[in-house]
């Protein structure tokens, strides 16, 4: 067992010991406090503390653990704790008064937060193995959360801007090979991807003021954008937009894309709906081009497809289907005009 606390003004610390764990901490400044415990063999924590005010604390249990936190500024607070074996965790946070948190569980999980700006919060906890999670956030007074359970899972988000809000949870210990990506650009907008099940994918992208996304999947291999391609599953640009995607079932695909000023899209995915029927990629899809406009689709069963276009002000949509291999179409320019398909 290896345990060092180290308080240092000023300078370098480093200790290792006979059962192979490894501490360095280096801070310049003034009124910096830093503590690292490991518990186990081979864990590595490295702190790293430049400027004034800083508090960072690396807690290791199990063995072959490594962490890394560094920060400059003024009072930023960082803080790991892992337990278990084998996971990475590595922290960065330049700028005043952020707040950065891992914490880890179980079996080679890997974390990276980095944090640029002012009043910024950054939380990730995951249990399980092999998970992966990556946060940035630019700007001031955003928040970023990303909970995993299970196995393999990965997730990113990246905020630039301020007062922007997002949270990924892909729960339940079954779930494994998640992916869920979101990238928000402006201020107070909101973001949240929640996942349960095997081999879903989601993404969503927001460019503006007061913009709100949510996907919810649950189920097998849905498909709601892919983040390693850039593909989003959800687009809204503009402000106040509200769009929602929620998937109960396999192999569901659908696609969003908001362009203008309080827009309003739901998406509901029941079954299996790919798009195959009708040679798309999607089983359901949504575009928006103005203000004011309201879009719904709701399917059922399996395989059916469903499209809404709508360019204007205040123009209303809704498509249900029940049953299987129903094909519905609904496109709408101009202003106030309402459409509802239902198909059985």
């Amino acid at each position: 067992m290896s345990i060092l606390a180290c308080l240092c003004a000023a300078g370098i610390c480093a200790t290792a010991s006979a059962d192979g764990n490894f501490a360095e901490q280096r801070q310049t400044g003034a009124e910096h406090d830093a503590f690292i415990e490991q518990t186990g063999i081979e864990n590595q924590a490295y702190q790293y503390q430049y400027d004034n005010f800083h508090a960072a604390s690396i807690y290791q249990f199990g063995d072959a653990h490594s962490a890394r936190q560094e920060q400059h500024g003024f009072g930023n607070d960082a803080y790991i704790d892992q337990s278990g074996g084998e996971h990475t965790a590595f922290q960065l946070q330049i700028g005043d008064t952020n707040n950065a948190v891992v914490y880890q569980s179980d079996e080679a999980n890997h974390a990276e937060q980095y944090q640029e700006g002012s009043l910024q919060d950054a939380y990730i906890e995951q249990q399980g193995s092999l998970n992966e999670a990556y946060q940035e956030q630019y700007g001031n007074e955003n928040a970023a959360s990303i909970r995993q359970d299970g196995s393999r899972n990965s997730a990113v988000q990246v905020q630039e801007g301020n007062a922007n809000t997002a949270d990924i949870v892909q729960e339940d210990a079954a779930s494994r090979d998640n992916r869920a990506g979101q990238m928000q650009i402006g201020t107070e907008n909101d973001a949240a991807i929640v996942q349960q099940g095997i081999g879903n994918s989601a993404h969503q992208y927001q460019q503006g003021n007061g913009n709100e996304a949510l996907i919810r999947q649950s189920g097998t291999a849905n498909l709601a954008g892919v983040f390693a391609d850039n593909l989003p599953g959800q687009e809204q640009y503009g402000s106040r937009n509200s769009a929602h995607i929620e998937q109960n079932g396999d192999a569901n695909s659908a696609y969003q894309l908001q362009d203008g000023d309080a827009n309003y899209a739901n998406i509901l995915q029941t079954g299996t709906h790919d798009g195959l029927v009708a040679g798309a990629d999607y089983g359901a899809e949504t575009y928006q081009y103005g203000s004011g406009n309201q879009a719904f689709i709701v399917q059922h069963d399996y395989n059916n497809y469903s499209y809404a276009l709508q360019d204007g002000t205040g123009n209303y949509s809704s498509q249900t289907q029940f049953a299987s291999m129903n094909i519905s179409t609904v496109m709408q320019t101009g202003s106030n005009n309402s459409a509802t398909c239902v198909q059985q």
